[in-house]
């Protein structure tokens, strides 16, 4: 389709331009310095998840690490064995990655609502100004957003009329066993899919095969790297080993909702090359979970209050990527850094309204607000278990375009005085 390859080349061009005019660096301690020294290290045949530190006498050194998932590291030390460790790799291929997830998001927004519909869900991702900013930084949403939607995509269409399609919900399954390696944040897509499958009252002998497809498949994953851990570790850790670290930072006498350090967890840096950092997380992470549940259940009033602001923090639109992006202001912006910040907010303003206005409008089709409303709910209450940040809601956005699209359709509709259906919605 022309029209889709045409919104696929303005991604694509929006972000080669930004990657290009913004050369951005990783910020040190930052995410993205971690997943760049553990791809330079897989690179070069120094190992797998190994972090890079500064022992006491100032050498650097290598050390195993089990903080972040080993997906994104993984494809980037790929890239980085094949075309070199310069950082221009890791950004090219995240300009790409961006720009593709505009088919899965019209793929998805096709199965529930019109072509035009969906031409207008892929367009909004394309120039949506935070998926773009971010794509200049080594950052692993990027990657985790492109499968994580296309794994939506897969699992949406394997359910049409009263069938389920079980080569599709495979797919989906199988997608979500490779974005849970990317990023922890898609077992929220499991609940979301069970309901998806099962809330229609199918009556079909395939939905219970569907339904273990759909946890199997990420839950296999998810053991498969549990028991690697076991056997490097003598821990049986399915995810990673900051789970408890986080959690302490939602709930610690310092939590502000968002990502404060928790300043009673000893520290993770070795003390020498013959301490491995993923044995020290492994011991924070488990004190993490004691004085978490500790704090959590001696004061509910404050955890009421934590819940709103980590919701707060989550949602609020936030210009975080351009920080990132130009390395806390070491690097120039073209045109300025406030006027990109402007530029974010606005944009995540006017997306917001439109969202919440398309679910008005889309409110008696159960197919069309399902699955963005689903994973708005146990994506927020997963982040409101350990904490909020901007960053996090990157993922959604694409799926959240449906909503979007369908409000500006109506707009669109509206001013031209169209006869057409707002929104196409149900026409798919």
């Amino acid at each position: 389709m022309r029209a889709l390859a045409a919104i696929f080349a303005l991604a694509l061009v929006l972000r080669l331009v930004w990657v290009t005019a913004v050369p951005s660096e990783p910020i040190p301690t930052h995410d993205s310095e971690i997943y760049r020294t553990m791809a330079i290290a897989l690179a070069n045949g120094d190992g797998f998840m190994m972090e890079r530190y500064t022992l006491p006498d100032g050498q650097a050194a290598l050390t195993p690490g089990l903080a972040h998932p080993p997906g994104y590291p993984a494809f980037l030390g790929g890239l980085y064995a094949i075309f070199g460790s310069s950082l221009a790799v890791g950004r090219l291929a995240n300009a790409v990655l961006g720009a593709l997830t505009v088919f899965p998001v019209f793929w998805a927004a096709r199965r529930l609502a019109s072509q035009r519909v969906a031409l207008i869900a892929a367009a909004i991702v394309a120039v949506t100004p935070s998926l773009i900013v971010w794509s200049s930084t080594l950052y692993s949403e990027t990657m985790f957003t492109l499968v994580f939607t296309t794994a939506l995509a897969a699992l949406l269409w394997s359910r049409k009329d009263a069938s389920i399609d079980l080569r599709l919900v495979a797919l989906a399954g199988a997608l979500l066993a490779l974005s849970l390696q990317i990023r922890t944040p898609t077992v929220v897509a499991i609940p979301a899919g069970l309901l998806w499958l099962a809330l229609p009252g199918l009556r079909t002998p395939r939905l219970p095969a569907a339904a273990l497809l759909v946890v199997a498949l990420p839950g296999l994953a998810a053991a498969a790297w549990g028991l690697r851990n076991v056997v490097e570790y003598d821990s049986f850790t399915p995810f990673t080993s900051c789970g408890g670290i986080n959690f302490r930072k939602g709930h610690a006498p310092n939590s502000t909702g968002r990502d404060v350090p928790a300043q009673d967890l000893p520290s993770r840096t070795p003390p020498s090359a013959d301490v491995r950092r993923a044995d020290l997380e492994l011991a924070a992470s488990s004190l993490g979970w004691d004085l978490g549940f500790d704090y959590l259940v001696s004061h509910p009033g404050r955890e009421l209050s934590l819940s709103l602001r980590k919701v707060v923090w989550l949602w609020r639109p936030a210009a975080g990527g351009v920080h990132e992006a130009d390395a806390d202001g070491k690097i120039s912006i073209p045109l300025g850094r406030w006027p990109a910040k402007i530029a974010v907010v606005t944009f995540h303003c006017g997306f917001g309204v439109l969202v919440i206005a398309g679910l008005w409008l889309a409110r008696r089709d159960r197919d069309a607000i399902l699955p963005p409303v689903a994973l708005v709910v146990f994506w927020t209450a997963l982040h409101v278990v350990f904490f909020g940040q901007a960053r996090y809601a990157l993922p959604l956005l694409p799926i959240l375009s449906l909503p979007a699209a369908i409000a500006l359709v109506y707009l669109i509709d509206r001013i031209g005085l169209s006869t057409r259906v707002p929104a196409g919605v149900g026409s798919a």
